[in-house]
């Protein structure tokens, strides 16, 4: 044995077997711990500069509850501390001075990844030029909601969630489809789409022969259902809308499967009449019904039937009365027939310049 009780300054290279140092060791340069060695300190190891790891730095498992003392990584002045905790259950970063934690449990890489902390846990994006940019807050108590979403700018909350559902604060835009249960607008609702045939659709998915109602409830005041044209002159190429009623799967019994129409008809000048259109079974919708200022036209068949006007009642052919289609008054040529219990038979003729009576019991 060699007891030293003076400094040692070696120059050269220092081979020793087994070294055993009770006080502090400096190291001037580089210290290296060989493979299959381990650096172990029973009290603190202190490292003043940059300390580099070129394999891996083991933390051992730490057993039990409550916060580690032992087992684990500490950054800063104790506010991080990164360990696992060996009760079959997580492995955790810690901020010990705000009790947030980021977690994942020991079931797999499948398992969810836990992020808690005190009353919010927030998702922020910092601007390159260090400002504040979007971020996603998610809030224990839910106050102004459970999950919040921010755009840029000052206070530019643009979407929370709550016990009610998702509120969203600025617009929405929606390039795709979209499918929604239940909704509930409040405010006015704009359908703003160019060239597509069916910017508005409402499909109801009745299966069980049921009624589906389609309400809309007004208060006091005075409510409208309006639409409206907005193109300007060509009232001949500019029809208004028209309601529709059609059945695309009965094209075999009704041509086009178009049932029936109302439409508000244009001409030169402007709007002319109001068009009621009914299928013929042969080649779709003909004129039915038509009602304009000056007159009202009535058509069986695509003829006309009747027509009122300032002048008065006019009939194409015939009035009979219904339920006995013998008793009638036939209109001809500059003369009007009355036929009782006959169509041949014929009891009054008037004429231009005579009235003759037949078959007179």
């Amino acid at each position: 044995n060699v007891d030293i009780n003076a400094d040692i300054d070696v120059d050269g290279h220092t081979n020793l077997d087994n070294v055993s140092i009770a006080g502090v060791t400096t190291a001037a340069g580089t210290l290296r711990v060989g493979t299959g060695h381990t650096f172990h300190d029973n009290g603190n190891a202190q490292i003043a500069g940059i300390a580099t790891v070129y394999n891996h730095l083991n933390i051992p498992r730490y057993y039990g509850s409550g916060n580690p003392t032992t087992q684990l990584l500490t950054l800063g002045s104790d506010e991080i501390r990164i360990y696992q905790r060996w009760n079959g259950s997580t492995s955790t970063i810690e901020f010990k001075s705000t009790g947030a934690f980021i977690g994942q449990p020991s079931t797999g890489a499948s398992a969810p990844i836990t992020i808690q902390s005190g009353s919010f846990t927030r998702f922020k994006y910092i601007n390159s030029n260090g400002g504040s940019g979007t971020y996603a807050e998610f809030n224990k108590a839910g106050t102004g909601g459970f999950v919040q979403l921010y755009g840029t700018g000052s206070n530019n909350k643009v979407l929370t969630t709550d016990a009610d559902g998702v509120n969203i604060l600025r617009d929405l835009d929606v390039d795709g489809h979209t499918n929604l249960d239940n909704v509930s607008i409040v405010g006015v609702t704009t359908f703003n789409l160019t060239n597509h045939p069916e910017p508005l659709k409402i499909i109801s998915n009745n299966t069980n022969s049921g009624i589906s109602t389609y309400l809309f409830t007004a208060n006091a005041g005075l409510h409208d259902i309006r639409f409206e044209h907005n193109g300007g002159g060509n009232w001949n190429t500019r029809d208004h809308m028209r309601l529709i009623w059609s059945a695309p799967n009965e094209t075999t019994s009704y041509t086009t499967g178009e049932l029936f129409s109302i439409q508000p008809k244009s001409g030169v000048p402007g709007f002319t009449h109001v068009e009621f259109r009914l299928n013929d079974e042969s080649t779709g919708l003909v004129d039915s019904y038509r009602m304009a200022y000056e007159y009202h036209q009535w058509r069986i068949r695509n003829s006309v039937v009747l027509n009122l006007n300032q002048a008065g009642i006019g009939v194409t052919n015939r009035i009979y009365h219904y339920g006995y289609n013998n008793d009638f008054i036939q209109f001809g040529h500059h003369n009007m027939q009355f036929h009782i219990g006959s169509a041949t038979d014929r009891r009054v003729l008037i004429q231009s310049n005579q009235v003759q009576f037949s078959n007179l019991a």
